[in-house]
């Protein structure tokens, strides 16, 4: 940001590229939106990587060929270095050290006139490759997300490129950096990378070579106390994943300087940027009206704003006629307002994909309440053979287990079905399918392992013999999202620390809407573990345990519960409220009273179907 490099900040570069992108309505209510969940979701604005995914990812229309909106990451090419880069450049150029970046500008390089080394991973070929002008390359600057001086299409500026994780090559250079290095200072840097960066950093929890890290989060002024949330990054993944973490707070030029020894100089003034940011964005690329409301549906789409994606679909068919592209987005409108029955109709019609057509109509299935016709579907897709995409293999076997697990929920109100030899031949027959589902180990994007997760622990509570042990490892797996590995052994951390990846995943995908289902999801598990935790039988002097366990539960079912409802609220979604309020009132007659809903139950109607359990 400093000058005279004078990028904005992420948090701007957001902004002006979601009034750049959209159309001027959209663009405020998704900011109103984003404004009222920021409480639960942590974020103002849509992940910079999701709007430029929409916009570099997908068909365009009524534009010409040769202008494509990933021209826009042209604006950060060219850029003349400021102190900081001078500074990291001489350090590395001094003492032959390592440097990694996320970024993408070629400023550290400009500022060593282009005589550092710079590795980069070669997407076609899947091997790193150095761009050097020495025979020595083993040290340089590492760029994880590519560089501007190659092919735009090769950058990691868009979550499409990123969501699978780090290549190989690339981890196996990392890992080789990281081992051989006592101290890494982290500068400029949220270490809220959750698809590649953070899931790497997880890998190495159990490594026995661990650096120290110095990380410097960027103030106006040097504060020693500490800040910061324990439950959050970086002071989940990355404290636990090195041998030591030390946060400093002040201006990142100071401290960097200190760390660095190097004498920076006085500070330029900062440039006015915002004003002429929009012109820059327009010299690049300037969509057409229609593509305008195009970008604003599919992002609604992505959020679950049904009513938004509507309205902006139809200005779009207003200015350029039924365009293909524009009718096949119908049946996710559709399923997006919670019209299930138009949309698995526009879905048969109007998707062009057979496949994407037949796994759309199983989660259209699965969410308007039909749990066998869903698993009828699962099955006679996975039997077709036809998918041989691994990662939509995975989906279509995740909605397989998901639909078989929604009917042994349903069975298992009845007494006979709750039994322990009916668990235990449900329990085999699911680990009979699990087994059947491809390698799991494979790379797969990050929203499949948290569904993958999830699953499992769905499975654990409904089937499995509960016990103190069983019941502690649920909790430890959902209560605040993480869990810190404390003890290493030679098989791993004693506790496995991860967040579970299924909501970090749709927080930072924007997909708003599936985040109140999975929190409503994990809510209705935890009630379920709550109603079989109370009918255990404990010894009387293990009462108070029993209590204290229950209470846990009881405060984590309704954190979550709330957390949706707050999100739902922000949506403004009819539909979405109306499934917060049904699980609501499952939750209650699950665990047999909830204190939320005593004041309330006076005004429920006699003839509502909802209240019978009252």
């Amino acid at each position: 940001m400093e000058a005279p490099t004078s990028l904005p900040s992420g948090l701007t570069l957001t902004k002006a590229l979601m009034a750049h992108l959209l159309n001027q309505r959209a663009c405020e209510e998704i900011l109103n939106i984003y404004h009222s969940c920021e409480p639960t979701i942590g974020r103002s604005v849509p992940r910079l990587e999701h709007l430029l995914d929409i916009a570099c990812n997908h068909d365009a229309i009524d534009e010409p060929n040769e202008v494509t909106p990933r021209q826009l990451l042209r604006l950060f090419e060219g850029r003349d270095p400021n102190p900081q880069h001078t500074a990291i450049a001489t350090y590395l150029m001094k003492n032959k050290g390592w440097a990694i970046t996320t970024n993408f500008d070629d400023c550290v390089e400009r500022a060593s006139n282009f005589t550092i080394p710079v590795h980069i991973l070669n997407p076609e070929k899947n091997q790193m490759e150095v761009i050097s002008p020495h025979s020595d390359s083993g040290w340089g600057l590492i760029k994880v997300h590519g560089t501007i001086g190659g092919a735009l299409e090769g950058l990691g500026a868009t979550l499409a490129n990123i969501d699978g994780g780090l290549p190989q090559p690339m981890r196996k250079l990392l890992d080789q950096v990281m081992d051989g290095s006592d101290l890494v200072v982290v500068a400029g840097y949220s270490g809220s990378d959750h698809f590649d960066i953070n899931r790497w950093i997880a890998g190495r929890m159990n490594c026995r070579k661990k650096p120290k890290l110095i990380w410097i989060h960027h103030g106006n002024e040097v504060l020693n106390s500490y800040i910061g949330d324990d439950q959050s990054e970086p002071n989940v993944t990355w404290r636990t994943a090195f041998g030591g973490m030390r946060t400093l707070h002040g201006p990142t030029r100071d401290l960097l300087s200190k760390l660095l020894t190097i004498e920076m100089g006085q500070e330029l003034p900062q440039k006015e940027t915002n004003g002429s940011l929009s012109a820059e964005l327009g010299a690049l690329y300037q969509p057409s009206d229609a593509q305008k409301h195009l970008h604003g549906a599919r992002l609604a789409i992505a959020m679950g704003l049904g009513q938004l994606a509507e309205e902006e679909l139809r200005c779009a068919i207003a200015k350029i006629g039924r365009h293909p592209v524009l009718v096949e987005l119908h049946s996710d409108v559709f399923e997006q307002s919670g019209m299930y029955r138009e949309a698995r109709w526009l879905n048969r019609f109007h998707v062009r994909n057979p496949n994407k057509r037949k796994s759309n109509h199983v989660r259209i299935a699965r969410k308007s309440g039909n749990k066998f016709t869903a698993l009828f579907l699962s099955v006679r897709l996975i039997h077709a053979k036809t998918i041989t995409n691994h990662n939509e293999k995975i989906g279509t076997f995740a909605e397989f287990f998901h639909a078989t697990l929604d009917i042994v929920e349903r069975w298992q109100r009845v007494f006979f079905f709750r039994t322990k030899i009916i668990r235990w031949l449900f329990l085999k027959g699911i680990a009979f399918f699990w087994h059947l589902c491809p390698d799991q180990d494979a790379p797969l994007q990050a929203n499949l392992i948290g569904r993958l997760q999830q699953l499992q622990l769905r499975q654990r509570v409904l089937l499995e013999d509960l016990d103190d042990e069983l019941i502690g490892s649920i909790l430890i797996e959902v209560m605040d999202q993480a869990s810190h590995p404390d003890f290493y052994t030679k098989d791993g951390p004693l506790i496995p620390g991860y967040f579970l990846m299924q909501l970090s995943t749709l927080k930072e995908l924007d997909q708003l809407s599936e985040l109140v289902r999975a929190y409503l999801e994990l809510a209705k598990l935890l009630s379920t573990l709550y109603a079989r935790f109370q009918k255990i039988r404990r010894p009387h002097h293990m009462r108070s345990t029993l209590e204290m366990r229950s209470d846990m539960i009881y405060r984590l079912v309704m954190r979550f519960f709330e957390n949706a409802r707050d999100i739902a609220i922000g949506l403004g979604e009819p539909h979405l409220q109306v499934e917060v309020a049904q699980v609501l009132l499952q939750i209650d007659a699950t665990t047999r009273g909830l204190a939320y809903l005593r004041p309330q139950r006076l005004y429920l109607a006699r003839n509502d179907p909802g209240a019978k359990n009252y």
